[in-house]
């Protein structure tokens, strides 16, 4: 068989892979409509209720520290940890700068995230825009390790500060 007549049957096999790889693809997306649904809209009503304020807040404020504080029994610190690793990367992609957390050296259950967004505008797109189904599934997972509601704080920079670069 000639060089020229190897090039056609490769390139015959190959789209014959690529059209069953297609097909398969499909099914895929019928067999699991919900999954892909969730991690594509955001219209799932999220974990965290709005925020309540004591100081007028412009949604230009900036930056935004949030602080959410988690009650974890030692039994269940391990998969809080890997249910908040996982919740970090949600965190990411609807707006965080930066995400970390935290362990209380005085009270080893008690657990803290903290992570810092650009703006208030920006920290209330998380509460909805933002979050996918997918999104609150994973923050909700987090939370239920924890005992009771977690603490929530927003800090903003005070009034008339400008926002640092």
């Amino acid at each position: 068989m000639g060089p020229a007549r190897r090039r056609h049957r490769h390139r015959r096999d190959a789209a014959r892979v690529g059209g069953a790889a297609a097909g398969l693809g499909g099914l895929t997306d019928l067999a699991a409509p919900a999954r892909a649904d969730r991690h594509a809209r955001p219209d799932h009503r999220g974990p965290w209720p709005e925020p309540a304020l004591a100081l007028p807040v412009d949604p230009d404020d900036g930056p935004v520290l949030v602080e959410v504080a988690y009650e974890v029994p030692e039994d269940r610190a391990e998969r809080f940890r890997a249910a908040m690793a996982e919740a970090a990367v949600s965190r990411r992609r609807t707006g965080a700068l930066r995400w970390n957390l935290y362990q209380d050296a005085a009270d080893p259950r008690r657990w803290v995230e903290v992570f810092e967004v650009a703006s208030w505008s920006e920290h209330l797109r998380q509460h909805g825009a933002r979050l996918t189904g997918y999104d609150a599934e994973l923050l909700t997972t987090a939370r239920d390790l924890a005992e009771g509601e977690p603490e929530v704080r927003h800090l903003v920079p005070p009034a008339g500060e400008p926002a640092r670069p």
